[in-house]
């Protein structure tokens, strides 16, 4: 299965190949916490060599003490953990079993939670939060979506590696629920393109044969309109999307930007209201993006938001350096810019990272000025091949949430 990053108005999550979290600054600068520079210390005692790597880091929007992070070890030892208090102390996730679980997101009712555990791990389905992470119930299917316009819209698919109606390959159904996954119910007439030809020699070989879904999309502006990002049987991507309508009651394959080879709509908050195509063909840009006001119909290209000298930023967060503006983050450091602009000003509180900048991996704050902001880094912290910081004051100084107590989690 493939790795989609997938996002709502104020989420984002990473995995290494889809925004805001707050806290309370009094709380923080009470911390006894010591302030972290890159200047190395000398005649340090030397440590063993890091073997557990922090794999990903996800902060609650709406309570932003609550991030959870995924451990993983050389052994292939896998342990979600979560903090309620911004970090300070640590639990493991220890019910249910989440090893081989994508990466969190959250839901528009920012308290739930929930992890896509695909066709790994637990053999298919997601597990779900309503209680910020502590409680989690099982469900069947996966790549779900939710209508940001209405929490209880909901979409997921169920894909099949067999299909017994063309003699093999894959095949792909997708089911709505109106009342926030209680019930659910089978969409009608979801395109299955290309059925798998068992006397095709070179689709039996690698299993290419047909067509499924690889990851829903819900419409910016509609909740009873979806789209479907295809790939083929062995996991490659396509150039084919398909629009539900009506909750799904009606589907047609949408029109691609000519020549495209490979194509898939996602959302971003900085183009409310548009669905946004991007493209994996040799060749394009890496800055460019292609934006339909008319749910597919049509496609105008353009560039990513934030973009800086032909690339798009890996990571981009909002007011917490400034009121009005949005950040986005380049190994050269943090810019700001508006709207779906380019980058314009580049920050002076890029020469405090406590890293510098070719190491930052990600980062996560709050959408208010002096929200907390998180930085994770490619820097051994003892066991830890990745560090985890926090600032709470506008990235002028960073902490270290030191490595040895996640380690112990996992060690444990």
């Amino acid at each position: 299965m493939k790795i989609h990053r997938q996002s709502w108005v104020g989420c984002r999550v990473i995995f290494r190949i889809g925004s805001p979290l707050t806290l309370v600054t009094a709380l923080l600068l009470g911390l006894s916490l010591p302030a972290t520079t890159t200047t190395p210390v000398h005649g340090a005692i030397q440590r063993a060599p890091a073997s557990i790597s922090l794999e990903w880091l996800l902060v609650n929007p709406s309570h932003p003490r609550t991030l959870f992070l995924d451990l993983r070890d050389e052994n292939g030892t896998e342990v979600f953990v979560r903090s309620a208090d911004g970090g300070v102390t640590f639990g493991a996730i220890k019910e249910p079993d989440l090893a081989g679980c994508l990466p969190f997101a959250f839901t528009p009712r920012f308290a739930q939670v929930y992890a896509d555990c695909g066709e790994m791990g637990k053999g298919g389905g997601y597990t779900m939060s309503s209680s910020d992470g502590i409680h989690w119930r099982n469900m069947a299917g996966n790549e779900l979506t939710i209508s940001p316009r209405n929490a209880d819209q909901w979409y997921k698919v169920e894909n099949y590696g067999d299909a017994p109606d063309n003699g093999g390959g894959c095949f792909s159904t997708v089911q709505v629920s109106s009342d926030g996954g209680v019930t659910w119910t089978n969409t009608r007439g979801l395109p299955q393109i290309a059925p798998y030809d068992p006397n095709n020699v070179e689709s039996q070989d690698d299993n290419s044969g047909g067509y499924e879904v690889d990851s829903l999309v819900a419409d910016p502006i509609q909740p009873r309109t979806v789209y479907a990002n295809y790939s083929d049987c062995a996991l490659d991507e396509t150039a084919m999307v398909a629009r539900g309508k009506g909750g799904g009651a009606t589907w047609k394959l949408l029109p691609v930007p000519h020549g495209l080879q490979t194509f898939a709509v996602t959302t971003d908050a900085h183009e409310p209201g548009l669905l946004v195509g991007t493209t994996a063909d040799d060749g394009i840009p890496a800055d460019r993006v292609y934006l339909s006001s008319d749910q597919g119909q049509s496609w105008r290209i353009a560039t990513c938001p934030g973009a800086l000298h032909g690339a798009c930023p890996f990571a981009v967060v909002d007011n917490v350096f400034g009121a009005g503006k949005s950040y986005a983050v380049f190994e050269s450091g943090i810019y700001a810019f508006t709207g779906s602009g380019p980058a314009e000003t580049r920050l002076t509180i890029s020469n405090h990272l406590p890293v510098p900048g070719t190491e930052v991996e990600d980062l996560q704050g709050g959408s208010r000025p002096g929200d907390v902001v998180y930085l994770l880094a490619k820097k051994a912290d003892g066991a830890l091949q990745d560090s985890l910081y926090r600032s709470a004051d506008g990235g002028a100084t960073w902490h270290l949430l030191t490595g040895s107590r996640l380690a112990r989690l996992i060690q444990s």
